[in-house]
């Protein structure tokens, strides 16, 4: 399945195709041209504005201690959960973007077979801002991919994140941060795909009464 790109990006040469959702950065030489293309990014209210109510009773934040995980594992979008925190599996890396990880779960927690790219500002699959423009070319077998669409974040820290299994009762979200991808180097178009080991998996859990008020 293709996405619909503005004319300006597909003449960037956008990389895509096959079962893999490929990131395209775009030269500071075309930036005036995007400039133009930036009012395609819209921030639809339709699904914030159907989980108001929910929202407001639902929690979510990052587990305070990484090492001393004790509520229960539930799955993403779990309607009897409303006090959550998440982490990242195996990952000992410093969060930055806590702030922004919290607010894609709280808008979509409750609607998560929804377009997540229009659920909030931050995460896009389609970036006009900053040095490093992009687009996803391309979505594969029931995985997409959004990136942290920020003037702030530089290509080396760039951060992704990937939903798989919407329209199944399981949702996997996975997290990377930089070395993200690799270029295929037969094909045409060449692809770029995952690397290995770099990907790391969110896990939610409950927390309970004390664990919240602490």
């Amino acid at each position: 399945m293709k996405l619909t790109i503005p004319k300006a990006i597909t003449a960037c040469g956008v990389l895509g195709g096959g079962g893999a959702i490929a990131p395209t950065l775009m030269s500071a030489a075309t930036q005036s041209e995007e400039k133009e293309s930036s009012s395609t990014v819209r921030v639809g209210p339709q699904l914030a504005s159907q989980e108001g109510l929910e929202s407001a009773q639902l929690k979510i934040v990052k587990c305070a201690d990484q090492s001393n995980l004790s509520g229960a594992v539930v799955d993403y979008g779990d309607s009897s959960s409303k006090d959550i925190c998440w982490t990242v599996e195996s990952s000992g890396e410093e969060m930055n973007e806590e702030d922004k990880y919290t607010n894609l779960f709280l808008k979509t927690w409750g609607s998560r077979n929804g377009n997540w790219s229009t659920a909030q500002s931050d995460w896009k699959s389609l970036c006009m801002q900053g040095e490093d423009k992009w687009v996803f070319a391309s979505v594969g077998e029931g995985k997409e991919y959004l990136g942290l669409c920020s003037s702030s974040v530089s290509s080396s820290d760039q951060v992704w994140i990937s939903i798989e299994g919407k329209d199944s009762s399981k949702l996997s979200i996975q997290h990377c941060k930089g070395d993200c991808w690799k270029r295929e180097e037969t094909g045409s178009p060449r692809q770029l795909k995952e690397k290995s080991g770099n990907w790391k998996n969110f896990q939610f859990r409950t927390q309970n009464i004390l664990e919240s008020a602490s």
